[in-house]
């Protein structure tokens, strides 16, 4: 169970590669059933993903020096790169998992996110909306994992 976001990253990634592949011969994605067993595990894995970040955002800090949280060293790797990432996971995680919008104030509310499929990568997407119903950001992912597995990387610098 350890290691469950990891395999369904890269149960993902072969899925989203098969689908890149379908689409280049036939113009669409594959849909029905490996399209739903797609979409069900994007989701769980954004689920696990916000949670692992979560969790480890969550803890205070040994550097701060008050109740934040956050103690906003520039040295810190926890609180300068992984809190932009729970950030980014937060607004496709909370309004999926909860089934309302995400933000504490009403004129800030996004919409709840519609599911989209990014034909560039394979992956399934999400679209976030304003307030007033327009647009406002679609990440598929595929994105939001490789942002994650560049943030990883730094660690070992």
């Amino acid at each position: 169970m350890e290691h469950l976001d990891a395999n369904l990253d890269l149960i993902l990634r072969v899925m989203e590669s098969e689908q890149k592949e379908i689409i280049n011969q036939t113009g669409g994605p594959m849909d029905g059933g490996p399209l739903f067993i797609q979409l069900s595990l994007s989701k769980t894995w954004l689920f696990a993903v916000y949670e692992i970040v979560r969790e480890t955002c969550d803890v205070p800090c040994g550097g701060t020096k008050n109740r934040s949280v956050y103690c906003r060293d520039a040295s810190c790797f926890r609180c300068n790169s992984l809190k932009p990432v729970k950030d980014i996971l937060a607004r496709y995680r909370v309004p999926l998992a909860k089934l309302q919008p995400m933000g504490r104030d009403v004129r800030q509310r996004n919409q709840l996110p519609s599911i989209a499929f990014n034909n560039d990568d394979g992956s399934i997407a999400w679209l976030t909306m304003t307030a007033s119903g327009e647009p406002e950001e679609k990440l598929s992912r595929q994105e939001i994992s490789d942002y994650i597995l560049e943030m990883l990387l730094k660690i070992e610098k």
